[in-house]
């Protein structure tokens, strides 16, 4: 009668590790600050750009509210328009990246200021603890 008690007891125990093991091993791993997203920053901007080319031609090339503002615009005329509008989307693509990049800078400054202050706080909160 002894056996059936061992073996929810072992039971019991190999369940407790088993959980701290799946516990320890399937975390998160820890933070690590990096300066930008890396790779990623390249290939969104190639997809920015490339959506800025794709889109300027399907609303130029199959939309007709252009000849609404100009009736007698011809393929020529609409390939310009096409053009223009292309480079004028990129030069608000640029400024906004110009202007976001400053921004970036701001708050990230910003950011290790604080962090910073909170471990001159931390340590100085250690320093206290070691000596009271």
């Amino acid at each position: 009668t002894i056996v059936p008690l061992l073996s929810l007891l072992m039971s019991f125990f190999n369940l407790r590790i088993l959980a701290q093991h799946l516990l320890e091993s399937c975390q998160r791993p820890s933070y690590q600050c990096a300066s930008d997203i890396g790779s990623w920053q390249t290939f969104l901007n190639l997809i920015a750009t490339l959506s800025i080319i794709t889109n300027t031609c399907l609303v130029g090339l199959t939309s007709r509210s252009i000849y609404f503002f100009y009736p007698s615009m011809s393929m020529v005329g609409r390939v310009w328009f096409i053009a223009l509008m292309e480079h004028g989307l990129f030069v608000v693509k640029i400024l906004l990246d110009s202007s976001i990049h400053g921004e970036y800078q701001k708050g990230r400054e910003e950011w290790e200021i604080r962090e910073e202050r909170k471990q001159d706080f931390l340590s100085k909160r250690e320093h206290d603890e070691h000596q009271g």
